[in-house]
């Protein structure tokens, strides 16, 4: 969802992304988590003075607006919107009565104008961290070919993306000799490394077959552990649960650090961020 707001609804000194989540047992549930970017709120040239873009996005499956008449498709829209806007008029009182403009995207959005499968907002490694491991850097076995691009390391998500095209433009700039880089040999060892990683790191996940689950059984798998875990007494606390959903990017963080430039990894952990603004097309039919 892309909104316009009036700009003094937003209290000085906000932050540019949020995440809403009203209960931790719902944080991979359809609609259970809510992201944020006001990127005006870093370059006020993205928006009329006095004005704010905000973009609210949340996680669903296309079968969810599949069998849908027009009319029942955009009613549908303008619900699931209402409701995202009254959870974010929780956090920032006056959203709702300061909205100018307002339009909506679902995963069929995303297919049509983006070719992506199923509308995913982007591609997701079957098995952490192993599949991370495993979607191509940069470079390639091609010379002067390169990869870029969220379907490339480390994967989807403005800040990703904004890594992967920096590592991709210095990857360029070792190669033709702008920017020095290791010697030779070491380079190229290095590199035969983290191929040896990308190809063992499949054999170490699951079948293929296993990794192709449609969106509703995997929404049943999830709920079928959660009660299951709940019945054990198994169940963490909240901040239980937060260190373990953090660990994961912190570790991460560790790793990254240390094979990139420190701004390169900056970046990519979110200290600094880069936002790319844009305008969207009114759908005409989806």
């Amino acid at each position: 969802m892309h909104i316009g707001v009036r700009a003094d609804v937003l209290p000085p000194g906000t932050d540019c992304h949020h995440i809403i989540l009203e209960d931790w047992d719902k944080i991979s549930a359809t609609q259970g988590t809510i992201f944020i970017s006001m990127p005006s709120i870093l370059d006020p040239s993205l928006a009329p003075e006095g004005r704010h873009v905000v973009h609210a996005f949340t996680a669903d499956w296309v079968d969810n607006w599949t069998d849908l008449s027009p009319e029942e498709y955009e009613q549908r829209k303008e619900q699931v919107a209402d409701e995202l806007c009254q959870r974010m008029e929780a956090v920032f009182p006056g959203l709702i009565e300061a909205i100018e403009f307002r339009e909506v995207g679902t995963p069929r959005t995303h297919r049509r104008y983006l070719s992506r499968p199923d509308g995913s907002y982007g591609p997701t490694p079957a098995r952490a961290p192993l599949g991370v491991i495993t979607m191509p850097l940069n470079s390639t076995d091609i010379p002067g070919l390169y990869c870029v691009g969220d379907s490339t390391f480390p994967g989807q998500g403005v800040n990703a993306v904004v890594f992967s095209g920096f590592g991709c433009a210095h990857r360029v700039m070792c190669d033709i000799g702008i920017v020095p880089s290791l010697p030779g040999f070491l380079d190229q060892g290095f590199r035969a490394l983290l191929k040896m990683g990308r190809e063992a790191a499949p054999r170490r996940g699951p079948a293929p077959e296993e990794t192709i689950i449609q969106p509703r059984e995997r929404e049943r798998r999830r709920r079928s552990l959660d009660d299951a875990a709940r019945r054990s007494g198994a169940l963490a606390s909240q901040e239980q649960r937060h260190e373990r959903i953090a660990y994961p990017y912190i570790e991460a963080g560790a790793l990254i650090s240390n094979i990139v430039p420190s701004n390169l990894s900056r970046l990519l952990l979110g200290e600094k961020s880069a936002v790319a603004g844009g305008t969207t097309t009114k759908e005409q039919s989806e």
